[in-house]
């Protein structure tokens, strides 16, 4: 078998979609029959399995995974749409405390590479806060190459041109950009940057573009992700990013229908 490949989703900006973009990306390259595991790394704020609809399913998370308590497979939740896909929760901050441990990043590293070997992993997708810190760091420890995930909006992307900074610091400089919640109409009326133009203002090459669609926005507040939902575009949208990631060659709005591709290409 062929080594794990372990893909940081991150962004220093909150709010820009990381879980949701972890979540359906990791079920994307599932669907195409490549084993995925997903971890939570945003400790104290875990939302993954909240997005997945497994929080119910959740009995240990990857601190005990990193403490002995479990192996990786026993934390594992498999998902329902794919038993290609399973993923692992973050500790869970109750209102009373004020702090969490992160786990060793030699222990972290260890155990990812172990899973990676014994449940015969193609991908692991770790998901992270919306900041700097120790979280980051422990994921990056771990990273063969990141998704930074950004929206159209300057803010976002300048923050991303920081993120792709802060994580060459910490040793992963392999990063890519997914854009999240793209809203094609204001591209084409002249509001917000095209696709070239947001390359050139980040400095970071785009892996997918994600549209947005109040379906899908909605879907991902009850547990659903997009293959469950009528949202043709952002199917196309997620298996385009997955198959980017594989190492094919496929334009970014193969599939996608309704949109005038190559002005959103524009300056």
């Amino acid at each position: 078998m062929s080594k794990t490949r372990v893909i940081l989703v991150t962004s220093c900006k909150g709010g820009v979609g990381k879980s949701t973009v972890t979540a359906n990306l990791g079920l994307a390259l599932a669907r195409s029959g490549h084993r995925t595991l997903l971890v939570d790394c945003d400790f104290g704020n875990r939302c993954l399995d909240l997005i997945l609809g497994t929080e119910d399913e959740m009995l240990y998370d990857i601190s005990d995974v990193c403490e002995g308590r479990v192996e990786m497979n026993e934390a594992a939740v498999t998902d329902r749409r794919s038993s290609n896909l399973l993923a692992v929760a973050a500790p869970y901050l109750a209102p009373e405390q004020h702090d969490f441990s992160v786990p060793d990043k030699e222990v972290f590293c260890s155990k990812l590479t172990a899973a990676g070997e014994s449940m015969q992993l193609d991908y692991i997708l770790i998901d992270t806060p919306g900041a700097l810190g120790a979280p980051l760091e422990l994921a990056a420890a771990a990273a063969d190459s990141a998704l930074i995930v950004s929206t159209h909006h300057p803010t976002a992307l300048r923050a991303a041109d920081g993120t792709a900074s802060a994580l060459s610091a910490l040793g992963v400089t392999d990063c890519s950009m997914v854009i999240n919640s793209f809203d094609p109409d204001s591209v084409l009326l002249g509001y917000r940057a095209g696709v070239i133009e947001m390359i050139d203002r980040a400095v970071l090459g785009i892996v997918g573009v994600i549209p947005y669609d109040p379906v899908f926005a909605i879907g991902g507040e009850h547990g659903e992700l997009v293959y469950e939902l009528d949202c043709r575009n952002v199917t196309a949208a997620f298996d385009n990013t997955a198959a980017r990631i594989r190492g094919e060659t496929v334009p970014l709005f193969t599939g996608w229908k309704g949109i005038k591709r190559k002005k959103l290409l524009k300056r």
